[in-house]
């Protein structure tokens, strides 16, 4: 028999459903249903019909809900464990009518939040701060959200995207913890992410994904509440920035 002794737990990012207690409590609601399912297909099974187990039973049919906005099909790679299904014309149809309405209002609430006030950055609490060597091994291998202190290595331009709203751009990240770049796609205003190759930043509720073998995504239905900043260019100002140190590293690696 063996124990295992747990002094301490460090939280290094969360999840919708873990901190929406509304969502909680849908969980809790489908457990629910799923063991009232499973009890009651015991009770028949203990008490089988001799006249109804003679009939044949219907072949049982799958039903495949449509990708969500959330999964980037065009970015998945054939190593993921993700499936690609058919889709009618009609309900493709209806599909671009959707997401065009959508990155309507998502362009006129980007348009708003350029206007806010923005919040004083000093009065930013301490984030817990996750590395990228971990990104592959969170505890959900999709959608976890993470805080990110590293290099901007590369960035592209502002192009075309699969889902709303259209535009992504692109960034390679990377620290001490890995010699990986880890990709960045950032969905969420893309055009007012432009920080400089060399750059250090902070990187505030990027969820992680499979592609590339796990990289980091901003959506744009991951918009801050109240207009604060989501990411940071050479934040020195919070103490608990370890600015000055990626800064001497990089300059180490001679990539400057």
């Amino acid at each position: 028999m063996v124990y295992l002794i747990v002094e301490s737990l460090v939280m290094v990012g969360w999840n919708n459903t873990l901190t929406d207690p509304s969502m909680a409590e849908q969980a809790e609601i489908s457990l629910d249903f799923v063991e009232a399912e499973s009890e009651a297909r015991e009770d028949s099974q203990a008490q089988p019909d001799s006249t109804e187990s003679e009939k044949p039973s219907p072949p049982r049919q799958t039903v495949v809900a449509p990708p969500g906005p959330h999964d980037d099909i065009d970015l998945i790679d054939t190593d993921d464990d993700f499936e690609i299904m058919a889709i009618s014309d009609k309900i493709a149809s209806n599909r671009q009518e959707v997401a065009a309405a959508i990155g309507s209002h998502e362009q006129n609430i980007a348009t708003s939040a350029d206007t806010l006030p923005q919040p004083n950055v000093s009065s930013l609490q301490p984030l817990k701060l996750t590395n990228l060597r971990s990104i592959p091994n969170l505890p959900y291998k999709q959608n976890w959200s993470v805080n990110v202190l590293c290099v901007v290595s590369a960035i592209s331009d502002v192009e075309p995207a699969g889902i709303p709203p259209y535009t992504q751009r692109q960034a390679r990240l990377t620290d001490p913890s890995t010699d990986k770049h880890v990709l960045l796609t950032v969905f969420l205003d893309p055009h007012l992410f432009n920080p400089q190759v060399g750059s250090i930043v902070l990187l505030s509720g990027v969820k992680n994904h499979r592609f590339d073998g796990g990289s980091l995504k901003k959506y744009a239905s991951d918009r801050p509440k109240s207009g604060e900043n989501w990411w940071y260019d050479d934040p020195a100002q919070f103490t608990w920035c370890d600015v000055e140190g990626l800064r001497r590293w990089w300059a180490e690696t001679g990539q400057t």
